[in-house]
């Protein structure tokens, strides 16, 4: 095998670990648990934690009701026993949606447990 060939193999391995590697992380809550790749493509999950952001805009909020969930921006209900719930690993909301936009439907909602 000649020089360029082993450069251009050595270049081409360490750009697909990193690749990988960049991508299992984005699955990550900023806490360091992993959100499900069924319910997150990179962009799609993040923590709800709060009413606003720091220039005082509105953001997603999460409201218990009687029989579920209510997410604020799309006036989605997503009802205690739907497949979209899943477990939070750090006693905080989360809610993954399509493209990790606030104005678009639910994929996942990530609830701690009661009594957390």
């Amino acid at each position: 095998m000649n020089i360029g060939v082993k450069v251009f193999l050595g270049i081409a391995a360490f750009a697909a670990t990193f690749h990988v590697a960049g991508r299992l992380a984005a699955h990550d809550a900023p806490s360091g648990w992993a959100y499900s790749p069924s319910c997150c493509n990179t962009i799609d999950c993040r923590p709800v934690d709060g009413p606003f952001d720091k220039l005082g805009h509105h953001k997603v909020q999460v409201l218990a009701e009687a029989n579920g969930f209510r997410i604020t921006t799309t006036n989605e209900f997503i009802p205690f026993n739907s497949s979209m719930i899943r477990e939070s690993k750090d006693g905080a909301f989360h809610w993954c949606s399509r493209s990790g936009a606030d104005n678009t439907a639910t994929i996942c909602l990530y609830v701690p447990p009661f009594g957390y």
